[in-house]
């Protein structure tokens, strides 16, 4: 954006100076003018952090707050020290899938207008499904919501992780890793 814009600003002031030679500046001025359209619309999708389209994969080394209308958003959470690292997703259609490492709380808060919630239990290594199931809804003011707090059975929770969900549709994803017995 500040380089497009730069250059808007230079190619103006070869319109000055054109002029100031008494020479046309037609085309100095098309080009100054879709310059400074693509500088401005370049600066404007750059303050929209957190803006995603399509697919997007994300973890929970910060605090985020992502704004999908469409497509497959995979989110990972990992054991990390500190506080925790809110993340807030608003999300048009599609799948959100959220992989849980052992060690890890996620403390999902969820709003979902036509879709469903599915849990999986896995074992770290071999990916084996140990269980799994689905979440029903509570209405709440006319809204469906989940309100879930899920970890590791093998290993206690060193890290919470709040997550918010506001979904239209689609589905929620959860693969909780336990580790291997032999790791505990």
């Amino acid at each position: 954006a500040l380089g497009l814009l730069a250059a808007a600003l230079i190619l103006a002031l070869g319109m000055i100076v054109a002029g100031a030679f008494r020479r046309r500046s037609g085309f100095l001025a098309f080009v100054t003018v879709l310059t400074l359209v693509g500088g401005l619309v370049a600066g404007a999708f750059s303050t929209l952090q957190g803006f995603t389209l399509g697919w997007a994969s994300i973890s929970n080394n910060r605090a985020e707050h992502i704004r999908q209308p469409f497509g497959d958003l995979y989110l990972s959470l990992n054991q990390h020290d500190g506080a925790p690292r809110p993340i807030v997703i608003e999300k048009g259609s599609g799948t959100t899938e959220i992989y849980v490492d052992a060690g890890v709380e996620l403390e999902l808060r969820a709003t979902l207008d036509t879709g469903t919630a599915h849990w999986t239990r896995v074992e770290g290594e071999t990916a084996t499904i140990i269980d799994s199931g689905i979440w029903s809804f509570e209405d709440r003011g006319g809204e469906s919501v989940i309100v879930q707090d899920i970890s590791s059975d093998r290993v206690s929770a060193t890290t919470v992780q709040p997550v918010t969900i506001d979904q239209t549709s689609g589905a929620i994803n959860v693969t909780i890793y336990e580790p291997v017995k032999e790791d505990q």
